[in-house]
């Protein structure tokens, strides 16, 4: 990611007289915002992103779309090249956006009483107060001031028994757009694993004595537990390692695996900690995450496309663990090695690909979050179908046609994440 030399910030010219900076903000869906800043003498204001990808998918798309305010035509280009203070650049490292999540408030809590306290360190853009879940989301117009605000409320009496952690900027949503959750739980949720992408603590797991022919997708099929960020294999060494976003999911699962065989091609593997211990993932996988991706790109509206093609188009983009086509759901779910790889193809294959253009394309669920539990499958020999079937039903369990719910909401567990308390039901 470039904090200093490239460009991030961009200049919205021609803005009508009396609009929000909600209303602004509004239009920003490709990703994190550091600040924006408004001047209202000269109808503009400079939307400063953390990433300078995010800062060109912005003008790229607000200039393809024409974008209005109130029937007014809107002027964009850059803005001045704006350094990010190293402060702010090691807090965002750190998870730090400019929306602070208030849990563990009551009745007596209102919208007015957290604006208040919030607009002591800076300009409120947004804020979402929600009564069922005893929870709210302030967003803050830079992250500098959701910083202060955070640190400064956590030590104050009123806000001593309360949760406050950093949320996910509402700017972020180009790739959460096709993202399928139930509602149940999905603050908790997002603040669950927006705190997990920073704790420290051993994430890699070593598969030994693996068959030679041993694919990924067969090592995907005994790997289970929590959202992986990669899976590599060694074949030299006739090893595989897997990294599992959640340190905890991790020792869960080298745990369950000391307790039971699991096979693959008949052959027992040996399961333990990866050479690589290191307690951090890197940032820009943090940033993956925290934007909603996962390793499984979801693809709606899939007439016309066949397994083969499908793997073809999207290999591309790095390795495909799986392939799955769900006709009778009119989708399909493609599964990489890599979550990194899954962002770029979300981003991507429309542009690679003319033919994506009229389809859907967001994340689906890490077959690989499915819960411990079980006897493990051996795979390899001689497949259960009816196991498979299992394992896609889970993959494909987050395209909602009604009401559910993932149960706990551990992040361990969970697949993508949506802020919003809208519905989310994109079976049509």
């Amino acid at each position: 990611m470039g904090f200093v030399k490239e460009l991030r910030t961009v200049y919205i010219g021609k803005i009508p007289e009396g609009t929000t900076m909600e209303a602004i903000l509004d239009l920003v869906t490709t990703g994190n915002v550091e600040s924006v800043k408004r001047v209202h003498r000269k109808y503009c204001a400079f939307v400063t992103f953390v990433d300078s990808g995010a800062a060109a998918r912005f003008l790229g798309q607000g200039r393809k779309e024409k974008w209005r305010i109130r029937n007014q035509p809107l002027e964009l280009s850059w803005g001045n090249l704006t350094p990010i203070v190293p402060k702010i650049a090691e807090a965002v490292k750190l998870g730090a956006t400019r929306c602070v999540c208030v849990g563990g408030l009551d009745q007596t809590v209102s919208k007015e009483m957290l604006e208040a306290d919030f607009s002591r360190f800076g300009q409120v853009e947004c804020l979402k107060l929600l009564v069922n879940k005893n929870a709210a989301y302030v967003y803050l117009t830079s992250i500098g001031s959701a910083i202060k605000a955070k640190e400064s409320l956590s030590i104050e009496h009123q806000y001593l028994h309360r949760r406050l952690s950093y949320g996910m900027d509402r700017c972020a949503q180009l790739i959460l757009t096709r993202i399928f959750l139930p509602q149940d739980n999905k603050l908790r949720i997002m603040e669950a694993l927006t705190n997990v992408l920073t704790l420290e603590g051993r994430r890699n797991v070593s598969l030994g004595n693996l068959h030679d022919g041993a694919t990924v997708e067969e090592i995907c099929d005994v790997v289970k537990g929590g959202l992986l960020s990669f899976i590599k294999r060694k074949p030299k060494r006739k090893t595989a390692f897997v990294c599992f976003v959640d340190p905890r999911a991790a020792a869960d699962f080298v745990e369950y695996a000391t307790k039971r065989e699991i096979k693959i091609k008949k052959r027992t593997l040996r399961v333990g900690w990866g050479d690589d211990t290191t307690d951090r993932l890197p940032e820009d996988v943090i940033n993956a995450f925290k934007m909603g991706a996962t390793r499984t790109v979801y693809i709606g509206n899939i007439k016309g496309l066949v397994s083969g093609r499908v793997k073809t188009d999207f290999a591309a983009f790095g390795e495909v663990e799986k392939v799955s086509i769900v006709h009778d759901r009119d989708c399909a779910f493609v599964s990489f090695s890599n979550v990194l790889s899954a962002v770029g193809a979300v981003q991507g294959i429309k542009e690679r690909k003319p033919e994506y253009e009229p389809r859907l394309i967001g994340f689906g669920k890490d077959r690989c979050a499915r819960p411990l539990g079980g006897t493990p499958p051996q795979v390899g020999a001689s497949l259960d179908t009816q196991s498979l079937v299992k394992t896609d039903t889970f993959a494909n369990e987050t395209v909602r046609t009604s009401g559910g719910s993932t149960g706990a909401c551990d992040p361990r567990n969970v697949a993508g994440l949506e802020e919003s308390d809208d519905d989310m039901d994109m079976s049509e």
